[in-house]
This record gives structure tokens, sequence and C-alpha cells, in this order.
């Protein structure tokens, strides 16, 4: 089984001994092995030889994005193996980061200096080629028939590992191939409805990077975006946000006034909260933006009403107000920056929904 399992992956890839490279010499190394645990150290190795240069990632890409793929397909179920080959396409996929003194080769930082002017050199050069090895090798792997399904499918772990280098792998590739990604997400229904469901998982860090594939996932595209309404999203969002708010201080009374001796840091509301509360919104914002059905749905859904705690400053200033009135110290707290950026969008969401250009916009009113 082993040797066909090698052979197929020989077969599906192509071989050639041509490379010479360490790249390539890994390369030739995954399709000749016959154990997935061989071809598991092997992607292990060439995953640190890439971290070591823009150029060796772009080879990576290049030479060995079919092979990996055919390693996905051939050992599923061979959960280590996968881990690491998620790992390296995320590696591959995405930016490096930058390393001054790594061994890197002398096509991509040709000048090694001490001095500062001569690492920021090194630096932009290093972050403008990385940027651009990743974003062919997007397409490359977007581009390849059967890779994106085999990802999406992988959603279906339970796993933290594979569920969390999954996201990040298509979100990468979303940021980089919209269009192709949207078109392949759009063909897997059932993947569709995973990452809705996801937004309940209850580690957060998968929860939280969900959101930000959604938003990129949902950006002028409503057919997705009214896939995604059917799928109760709206209600999941508005779970989150009053979760997230019952963890912040945004919403309690207490935290505007106090009768300890406490500083304004220690009154403000817990940031990660409020950022996570933003990406909602801003998700939100891409479903309902020029999509009327949507906007219907939300109003039905009764939506509406669970915006109004996040409009609702008034506990900020009525007890700003009664302080300077009676005389006494204000231990109002002033509005963070990042309150008054998600204050920003939640009237953008009402903004959409009674501006003239929603048909609703009487009824929503």
């Amino acid at each position: 089984m082993s040797r066909f399992l090698s052979g197929a992956i020989s077969y599906i890839a192509g071989s050639d001994e041509r490379g010479v490279s360490p790249v390539m010499r890994l390369i030739e190394r995954i399709k000749s092995s016959s154990l997935p645990t061989d071809r598991r150290l092997a992607i292990i190795e060439l995953t640190k030889e890439v971290a070591k240069s823009p150029a060796r990632q772009l080879e990576a890409g290049r030479m060995g994005m079919v092979v990996l793929v055919a390693v996905l397909e051939q050992d599923r179920q061979h959960e280590d193996t996968v881990k690491a080959t998620l790992e390296l396409l995320i590696q591959v996929c995405g930016r490096l980061e930058f390393i001054k003194d790594a061994g890197t080769d002398s096509a991509d930082l040709d000048h090694r200096d001490s001095t500062d002017e001569m690492y920021a050199s090194d630096q932009r050069r290093w972050e403008t080629d990385t940027a651009q090895a990743a974003q062919e090798n997007c397409k490359i792997f977007a581009e390849i028939p059967n890779a994106v399904p085999l990802v999406l499918d992988i959603l279906e772990e339970e796993d933290f590992y594979l569920r969390f280098n999954t996201i990040e792998l298509i979100t990468a590739l979303s940021v980089s191939q919209l269009e192709i990604m949207q078109a392949k997400v759009l063909e897997s229904p059932v993947s569709l409805t995973r990452l809705v469901v996801m937004l309940r998982d209850k580690r957060h860090i998968i929860r939280n990077n969900v959101l930000l594939l959604l938003i990129a996932l949902c950006k002028r595209k409503p057919e997705l975006a009214k896939i995604f309404a059917f799928e109760n999203i709206f209600e999941f969002l508005f779970d989150i946000i009053e979760e997230e708010s019952s963890s912040s201080s945004f919403h309690h009374s207490d935290s505007f006034t106090s009768e300890r001796s406490t500083s304004i840091d220690d009154l403000g509301p817990d940031a990660e909260a409020l950022v996570v509360i933003h990406d909602c919104l801003h998700l939100m914002n891409n479903l309902l933006s020029g999509n009327p059905s949507n906007q219907s749905y939300f109003r039905e859904t009764g939506c509406i009403p669970r915006l109004n705690p996040l409009l609702d400053l008034k506990g900020l200033t009525s007890r700003a107000a009664t302080s300077i009135e009676d005389g006494t110290p204000s231990t109002a707290r002033p509005i963070t920056p990042q309150e008054a950026r998600n204050l920003q969008l939640a009237l953008k969401v009402v903004y959409l929904l009674v501006s003239d250009n929603s048909p609703d916009s009487r009824k929503n009113q």
C-alpha cells in the first residue's frame, strides 16, 4: 500500500531528477518516499528551507505545489503528515518573516551590513520579494483543479491544529486570489455551512480567524452573502458581540464611574473583545452592503433591536454630566479609539438599512 501511495504521488506530481537545489532535493525526496512518515519529515525540512529566503519560497511553489497537493490527497488519513503539509503551504503562500542572518541566499540579500540603513533596505527588499512570491504561489495553488476542494474538506476535522492551519491557508488564498476562491467556495455548499457553524467554536482563536476569513470572502459577492445570511450568520454574529460585550466594560455602567481609586487604564474595556466586536460589525456591513435581500432578512429575523446596545452611549454622557453638576471630580473615562471605530461601524449598519438606496428603508425605519 505504501508503495502504491508513493507511486500515486509520483504519477500525480510528475518525476524530475534534474533538481540540485536544497528545495528540489527535498521535493524529490517527498515524491520518492514510500512512507507517510518519511514524507512528513521531508516536508518539515522543506518548511525550514523555505523560511530562509523568498527565492526558495518561490521555487517551492513553482516546483513543488503539485507535489504538496498530491500529498494532501494521498495521505489524507495521516493527520501528522497533513498538518506538516498545511504548515508548509502557509509558509509558501504567506509572507516570510524577515531574519537578517539566517543564511539566506545571496540572490535575496546582496548586502550584509550592520548599519540600520542597510538593515532597513534588506528588510524592504525581503518584504517585497516575499509578497510577490506569495502572490504567485497562491495563484498556482488556486488554479490546481482539486487543490481548493481538498483543503475545504479538511474543515470537517475537529483537531485544533488541522482546523487552525486550514483556515489560515484559506484566508491567505482568499486575500490573494479572491475571485477564484469565491467561485470554488460556492461550489462547496457544505463548506459554507461549516464556516458559519465555526463561529460557534468554543476555541476563540478559531472563531476569530473564521471571522477574518468570512470578511475576505464576502467582498463584492452577493451570492455568497445571501447563502451566509440564510445560514443564520446574523444571529451568530450578534451572539458573539453580546458575549464579548459582557467580557468588556463597554456596556457596564460601573466601568464609567467608580468609587475605587483606579486609573483610567484600569477602567478601560478589554481591547481584544472590542476588536472581535469590530470584526463582527465589519462582516455585518459586508453582508448587508448592496444586498436588499439580506437587509430584509436582517429586519425580519429581529436583528435591528439587537443593534441598540452598540449605539447606546447614554451611560457615559449622563454620568459625566452628573459629576460636573455635583461639583465632584468626574471619573468617567473617555471613549477609546476602538470604541469609536465600533460605533462608526454600527452607525454604518443603520445607514445601510435606512438610506434611500435600500428598497425597504421605510420598513426598516
